[in-house]
């Protein structure tokens, strides 16, 4: 959006060109609308805005002009993805793209692993994409892709797909293994707890044996003591069993839930994906609908400045040049009578101007330069009141505007230049007209 010749705007009026910078980068404003905002403050600078081109605008300040290209937004922590899909959407240049594109690329190489990990790369379908957008940019010839199919499978979704598929699963397959470790812990400790509640209940009988006995203890009573010692023991070993249950069963639910929540994870960014190859894929139509037109508007344009250069060479364009031209016969027919007429006229003064400078030096050598001057005056000024005759001009007012439609302005000039002093003061005023229909003036 900037140019070199902003440097010479105020500082309000280029911090308004960064802001709508910013807001085309962001993708709420047009790459066209930008463009537009931006030479209309220039202009109110007092840039004298000339002509726009795809990717540059040129502006004549005083005798100087100077061309500019669009700018680049701010860095940093950006999501690049989406402003390829805004700027694709946009029908930004391949180069604003290609720039993006490097960017992102950049920035996932800078961080490889946890991107791979998301499934991003410089070989995604987001990626893929771009690089088919910038070669429909660069290279009209590219592959067409005749569906949806064709696109995702050209954008690489099944690879993708596997891809998220592949980095989801290994994520469910470690949280499970580790699940799993607890699992084999849990059962590893439980059994060593039995082991010590077991070693505990015989150490405990051998020592109430010998209680009992040095007590004088024996019959029921040492067979009671006995039985309560067994209880305690196996309510011991069913209260570690119990544990250990209930927590297998907790990690196997986490298992699950973890199985589930991946299943769910890529469901959910496969179809994330896949709705944003179905918006990249409009975008691809709208894109190839435009380049189609591009490619005809160019091909018009080729055909229309080839036969006005033939009809101003006096020469009748073939008729599938005019009809890729869009001009009728009858005007080709009336412009080629008209330049026709035009050079045998140009000719017809060459000669005539040769024998009037013979014929002045005659008389100036007779001592009549002073009469000769006079009636050369006369004419002249008869001639530029008169001008052209209606239907010349017509004729010749209508090639300057095919040409300056076309984009042709360096031969609108030299087409002016060689009748603007054939013309009536009229006449002349009628161009200046149409030129300014066009954005331009002539100054001789």
């Amino acid at each position: 959006m900037s140019v070199a010749s902003d440097s010479t705007l105020s500082a309000a009026a280029q911090q308004k060109i960064k802001d709508i910078t910013q807001q085309m980068m962001s993708g709420s404003l047009s790459l066209a609308d930008a463009n537009s905002q931006a030479n209309a403050i220039r202009a109110s600078e007092g840039a004298n805005y000339t002509a726009t081109t795809k990717g540059a605008t040129v502006y004549k300040t005083g005798s100087s002009s100077t061309t500019g290209s669009s700018a680049s937004g701010s860095s940093g922590s950006l999501d690049y993805s989406l402003m390829i899909q805004n700027a694709i959407n946009n029908n930004a240049s391949g180069d604003t793209v290609q720039a993006l594109l490097d960017a992102r690329n950049a920035k996932t190489s800078a961080n490889a692993d946890y991107y791979a990990s998301k499934g991003i790369s410089d070989s995604d379908s987001i990626s893929k994409v771009a690089q088919a957008y910038i070669d429909s940019q660069n290279n009209p010839s590219q592959t067409q892709y005749g569906s949806f199919e064709d696109f995702l499978n050209g954008s690489g979704y099944d690879q993708y797909s596997a891809q998220t598929k592949a980095a989801i699963q290994a994520m469910v397959d470690s949280a499970v293994s580790g699940y799993q470790d607890q699992i084999d812990t849990t059962n590893t400790d439980s059994a060593e707890l039995a082991r010590h509640a077991y070693i505990a209940k015989m150490l405990g009988q051998k020592n109430l044996n010998q209680q009992l006995s040095a007590s004088g203890y024996s019959g029921g009573m040492a067979d009671s003591q006995k039985i309560q010692t067994e209880t305690n023991y196996q309510n011991n070993l069913t209260s570690i069993e119990n544990q250990r249950l209930a927590t297998i069963k907790e990690l196997q639910t986490a298992i699950t839930q973890a199985q589930l929540s991946g299943n769910q994870q890529a469901a959910e960014q496969l179809a994330s994906e896949l709705q944003n190859a179905q918006s990249q894929w409009s975008s691809y139509v709208q894109n190839q609908n435009s380049l189609n037109a591009s490619v005809a508007s160019d091909n018009k344009s080729a055909a229309y400045t080839k036969a006005w250069n033939l009809l101003q060479m006096g020469q009748m364009p073939d008729s599938s040049t005019l009809e890729l031209a869009g001009i009728s016969q009858t005007e080709a027919m009336a412009a080629r009578t008209y330049y026709a007429n035009l050079i045998a006229q140009q000719n017809g003064s060459t000669t005539g101007a040769t024998t009037a400078t013979t014929k002045t030096t005659t008389k100036t050598s007779s001592g009549s330069t002073s009469s000769t001057a006079s009636k050369t005056a006369a004419a002249s000024t008869s001639a530029t009141t008169t001008g052209m005759n209606t239907s010349n001009f017509e004729a010749f007012a209508k090639s300057v505007a095919a040409q300056l439609a076309a984009g042709s302005t360096d031969a609108a000039v030299s087409n002016i230049n060689k009748n603007w002093s054939g013309l009536s003061e009229a006449q002349k005023t009628q161009l200046q007209t149409l030129l300014g229909k066009y954005g331009y003036s002539y100054a001789t």
